[in-house]
């Protein structure tokens, strides 16, 4: 009995070590990322992000402030299913696809120190609150938070009304 108790507690040391060993793969850190990033957990996803992406998850994050608790709801229950990284060298690729967008999406990662880490910008989405995105959880790609008005760029022509010297010609 004790031999049998013994061989279990080495196993289960074992499968520990192995465990933590395996947090640091291309995939385990694709999977905290991505899961943390759609699930709105962005203090998560800066813990696996090179640090141009925590500034951009830091930007990202004051905007999606203002979603309503709904919102943040609903995007909990994305899953994210993540293909085998592409691993080259200090840079991987893992491609994924959510439950509410099956179109095929990749997730860049690099190797710094010896850790692997998502190296993520809104540009990776197809600018901020692409499809797919926690920004897009109402429905309309213009990656705005619901509820949100877009305006207009400042450098943008104001609109003229038509002049009488404009109509004639």
């Amino acid at each position: 009995m004790k031999k049998i108790l013994l061989s279990l507690s080495a196993l289960f040391v074992l499968a520990f070590v192995f465990a933590g060993c395996n947090a640091n793969s291309p995939k385990a850190v694709a999977e905290k990322w991505l899961n943390s990033f759609y699930h709105m957990d962005y203090a998560k996803a800066k813990e696996v992000s090179t640090d141009d992406t925590r500034k951009q998850l830091e930007t990202f994050e004051s905007m999606m402030g203002m979603v309503q608790q709904s919102a943040k709801d609903e995007a909990k229950k994305i899953k994210i299913e993540l293909k085998d990284p592409v691993v080259n060298g200090d840079k991987a690729t893992v491609e994924y696809t959510l439950s509410n967008d099956p179109s095929p999406k990749t997730l860049k990662l690099v190797k710094e120190n010896g850790k692997w880490l998502a190296q993520w910008s809104k540009m990776d989405m197809g600018g901020m609150g692409g499809e797919g995105s926690p920004a897009d959880l109402n429905g309309d790609n213009t990656g705005a938070a619901p509820d949100t008005v877009m305006a207009p760029p400042a450098d943008a022509a104001p609109e003229q009304a038509p002049t009488a010297d404009s109509a004639a010609q």
